[in-house]
Protein backbone atom coordinates (compact mmCIF):
# COMPACT_ATOMS: atom_id res chain seq x y z
CA UNK A 1 0.00 0.00 0.00
CA UNK A 2 2.86 2.41 0.79
CA UNK A 3 4.27 1.94 -2.71
CA UNK A 4 0.95 2.86 -4.29
CA UNK A 5 0.65 5.93 -2.08
CA UNK A 6 4.11 7.15 -3.08
CA UNK A 7 3.22 6.73 -6.76
CA UNK A 8 0.04 8.77 -6.28
CA UNK A 9 1.99 11.46 -4.42
CA UNK A 10 4.52 11.53 -7.26
CA UNK A 11 1.69 12.20 -9.74
CA UNK A 12 0.09 14.95 -7.62
CA UNK A 13 0.95 18.59 -8.20
CA UNK A 14 1.30 21.21 -5.50
CA UNK A 15 1.13 24.85 -6.58
CA UNK A 16 3.62 26.02 -3.95
CA UNK A 17 6.21 23.48 -5.13
CA UNK A 18 5.90 24.05 -8.89
CA UNK A 19 8.14 25.71 -11.48
CA UNK A 20 7.57 25.81 -15.25
CA UNK A 21 10.45 25.06 -17.63
CA UNK A 22 9.83 26.10 -21.25
CA UNK A 23 12.24 24.67 -23.81
CA UNK A 24 13.36 26.21 -27.09
CA UNK A 25 10.22 27.85 -28.50
CA UNK A 26 12.28 29.47 -31.28
CA UNK A 27 11.27 30.35 -34.83
CA UNK A 28 13.89 28.31 -36.67
CA UNK A 29 12.95 25.25 -34.64
CA UNK A 30 9.19 25.75 -34.66
CA UNK A 31 9.11 26.13 -38.46
CA UNK A 32 10.00 22.44 -38.70
CA UNK A 33 7.97 21.13 -35.75
CA UNK A 34 5.06 18.73 -36.23
CA UNK A 35 1.82 20.31 -35.00
CA UNK A 36 3.46 23.60 -33.95
CA UNK A 37 0.25 25.52 -34.71
CA UNK A 38 -1.43 23.52 -31.93
CA UNK A 39 1.31 23.59 -29.31
CA UNK A 40 1.92 27.36 -29.50
CA UNK A 41 -1.55 28.21 -28.08
CA UNK A 42 -1.04 25.62 -25.31
CA UNK A 43 2.27 27.21 -24.37
CA UNK A 44 0.59 30.63 -24.35
CA UNK A 45 -2.10 29.24 -22.03
CA UNK A 46 0.55 27.87 -19.68
CA UNK A 47 2.34 31.23 -19.57
CA UNK A 48 -0.94 33.05 -18.81
CA UNK A 49 -1.59 30.54 -16.04
CA UNK A 50 1.92 31.10 -14.67
CA UNK A 51 1.18 34.82 -14.51
CA UNK A 52 -2.18 34.31 -12.77
CA UNK A 53 -0.86 31.70 -10.31
CA UNK A 54 2.56 33.33 -9.77
CA UNK A 55 4.49 30.28 -10.97
CA UNK A 56 8.16 30.88 -11.83
CA UNK A 57 9.06 30.17 -15.47
CA UNK A 58 12.53 29.24 -16.65
CA UNK A 59 13.05 29.62 -20.41
CA UNK A 60 15.73 27.95 -22.50
CA UNK A 61 16.87 28.92 -25.98
CA UNK A 62 18.94 26.42 -27.94
CA UNK A 63 21.86 28.22 -29.62
CA UNK A 64 19.93 31.48 -30.24
CA UNK A 65 22.72 32.87 -32.47
CA UNK A 66 21.83 30.23 -35.06
CA UNK A 67 18.23 29.29 -34.24
CA UNK A 68 16.88 32.71 -33.30
CA UNK A 69 15.20 33.80 -30.11
CA UNK A 70 11.86 32.85 -28.59
CA UNK A 71 9.04 33.63 -31.05
CA UNK A 72 7.28 36.96 -30.43
CA UNK A 73 3.89 35.40 -29.57
CA UNK A 74 5.54 33.49 -26.73
CA UNK A 75 8.03 36.20 -25.72
CA UNK A 76 5.11 38.63 -25.32
CA UNK A 77 3.46 36.20 -22.89
CA UNK A 78 6.65 36.05 -20.85
CA UNK A 79 6.50 39.81 -20.30
CA UNK A 80 3.48 39.22 -18.05
CA UNK A 81 5.13 36.51 -15.96
CA UNK A 82 6.55 38.20 -12.87
CA UNK A 83 9.15 35.52 -12.19
CA UNK A 84 10.81 34.38 -15.40
CA UNK A 85 14.44 33.72 -16.27
CA UNK A 86 15.85 33.10 -19.75
CA UNK A 87 19.08 31.27 -20.55
CA UNK A 88 20.78 29.99 -23.68
CA UNK A 89 22.26 26.54 -24.06
CA UNK A 90 24.17 24.33 -26.47
CA UNK A 91 23.59 20.99 -24.77
CA UNK A 92 20.25 19.30 -25.35
CA UNK A 93 19.34 18.99 -21.67
CA UNK A 94 18.40 22.29 -20.07
CA UNK A 95 20.13 21.25 -16.85
CA UNK A 96 23.27 23.35 -17.21
CA UNK A 97 24.97 24.31 -13.90
CA UNK A 98 23.41 27.82 -13.87
CA UNK A 99 19.93 26.38 -14.38
CA UNK A 100 20.46 23.74 -11.70
CA UNK A 101 21.50 26.49 -9.30
CA UNK A 102 18.47 28.64 -10.16
CA UNK A 103 16.10 25.70 -9.76
CA UNK A 104 17.67 24.84 -6.43
CA UNK A 105 17.23 28.45 -5.29
CA UNK A 106 13.49 28.34 -6.02
CA UNK A 107 13.07 25.57 -3.46
CA UNK A 108 10.50 23.98 -5.76
CA UNK A 109 10.75 20.31 -6.68
CA UNK A 110 7.96 19.75 -9.20
CA UNK A 111 9.13 20.94 -12.61
CA UNK A 112 6.62 21.23 -15.46
CA UNK A 113 8.30 20.85 -18.86
CA UNK A 114 6.90 22.06 -22.18
CA UNK A 115 8.38 23.11 -25.53
CA UNK A 116 10.46 21.29 -28.14
CA UNK A 117 11.65 18.70 -29.02
CA UNK A 118 9.93 15.85 -27.18
CA UNK A 119 12.45 13.14 -28.06
CA UNK A 120 15.58 15.24 -27.51
CA UNK A 121 15.59 18.27 -25.18
CA UNK A 122 12.38 17.42 -23.30
CA UNK A 123 13.45 13.82 -22.70
CA UNK A 124 17.04 14.62 -21.74
CA UNK A 125 15.97 17.46 -19.44
CA UNK A 126 13.36 15.29 -17.68
CA UNK A 127 15.88 12.49 -17.23
CA UNK A 128 18.48 14.89 -15.78
CA UNK A 129 15.89 16.40 -13.43
CA UNK A 130 15.15 12.96 -11.99
CA UNK A 131 18.87 12.29 -11.52
CA UNK A 132 19.12 15.57 -9.57
CA UNK A 133 16.21 14.69 -7.28
CA UNK A 134 13.42 16.71 -8.93
CA UNK A 135 9.98 15.51 -10.00
CA UNK A 136 9.49 16.44 -13.66
CA UNK A 137 6.12 16.45 -15.41
CA UNK A 138 5.62 16.81 -19.18
CA UNK A 139 2.67 18.58 -20.81
CA UNK A 140 1.81 16.30 -23.76
CA UNK A 141 -0.19 18.85 -25.76
CA UNK A 142 2.50 21.52 -25.30
CA UNK A 143 5.49 19.50 -26.58
CA UNK A 144 6.35 18.20 -30.03
CA UNK A 145 9.14 17.12 -32.39
CA UNK A 146 9.95 17.51 -36.07
CA UNK A 147 8.17 14.25 -36.81
CA UNK A 148 5.03 12.76 -35.30
CA UNK A 149 6.95 9.49 -34.96
CA UNK A 150 9.71 11.04 -32.81
CA UNK A 151 7.12 12.91 -30.74
CA UNK A 152 5.13 9.75 -29.99
CA UNK A 153 8.20 7.68 -29.16
CA UNK A 154 9.59 10.49 -27.02
CA UNK A 155 6.36 10.52 -24.98
CA UNK A 156 6.51 6.72 -24.75
CA UNK A 157 10.06 6.75 -23.35
CA UNK A 158 9.12 9.53 -20.90
CA UNK A 159 6.18 7.39 -19.74
CA UNK A 160 8.37 4.29 -19.51
CA UNK A 161 10.88 6.01 -17.21
CA UNK A 162 8.07 7.16 -14.92
CA UNK A 163 7.55 10.78 -15.94
CA UNK A 164 3.95 11.91 -15.34
CA UNK A 165 2.46 13.09 -18.63
CA UNK A 166 -0.40 15.58 -18.34
CA UNK A 167 -2.41 17.68 -20.76
CA UNK A 168 -2.64 21.43 -20.24
CA UNK A 169 -6.14 21.13 -18.79
CA UNK A 170 -5.21 18.23 -16.47
CA UNK A 171 -2.24 20.20 -15.22
CA UNK A 172 -4.11 23.42 -14.50
CA UNK A 173 -6.98 21.75 -12.67
CA UNK A 174 -4.56 19.61 -10.65
CA UNK A 175 -2.72 22.76 -9.59
CA UNK A 176 -5.99 24.42 -8.49
CA UNK A 177 -7.47 21.35 -6.75
CA UNK A 178 -10.90 23.01 -6.28
CA UNK A 179 -13.39 25.32 -7.95
CA UNK A 180 -13.23 27.45 -4.80
CA UNK A 181 -9.62 28.45 -5.54
CA UNK A 182 -9.46 32.26 -5.86
CA UNK A 183 -8.03 31.97 -9.39
CA UNK A 184 -10.42 29.27 -10.63
CA UNK A 185 -12.53 31.48 -12.92
CA UNK A 186 -9.47 33.09 -14.51
CA UNK A 187 -7.85 29.71 -15.15
CA UNK A 188 -11.09 28.18 -16.38
CA UNK A 189 -11.46 31.01 -18.90
CA UNK A 190 -8.07 30.05 -20.39
CA UNK A 191 -9.22 26.56 -21.34
CA UNK A 192 -12.92 26.94 -22.15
Amino acid sequence: MADRRSVVERFTLNLSLTTFLMLDMQKNLLNAIYNSEQIIPRVQTLLKAASILDIPVMVSEQYPQGLGSTIPDIAHGLEHVPRSMKFSKRQFSAMAPKVSEELYNTGKGKIIIFGVETHVCVLQTARDLILRGYEPFVVADAVSSRSEYDHKFGLQVLHDIGIPIFTTEMLLFDLLKTSTHPCFKEIQSLIK
